[in-house]
């Protein structure tokens, strides 16, 4: 069985506490979708270092700013 691991973070740390974890796993039939909104900043630095330990990184991407609309159906709008 497939297990994804969602990691969102606004932070600049925890990557090496997550990826020891993740290659210390027993368990290795997994998936790790990283959500950073600063991702940019860092992002080869983060590819480099999961390919150091091994960890299977699947997809690393910047969260969208979203708001819930005040009208009765609950539509959800993105803010520019």
């Amino acid at each position: 069985m497939l297990i994804s691991i969602v990691y969102v973070t606004k932070r600049p740390g925890g990557y090496d506490i997550l990826f020891n974890c993740l290659k210390n796993q027993v368990y290795q039939n997994y998936e790790l979708i990283i959500v950073d909104d600063v991702l940019d900043e860092r992002k080869d630095k983060i590819l480099e270092y999961a390919k150091e330990l091994g960890i299977k990184l699947k997809i690393t991407t910047k969260s969208k700013k979203k708001t819930f609309a005040d009208d009765i159906d609950g539509t959800i709008t993105e803010n520019g």
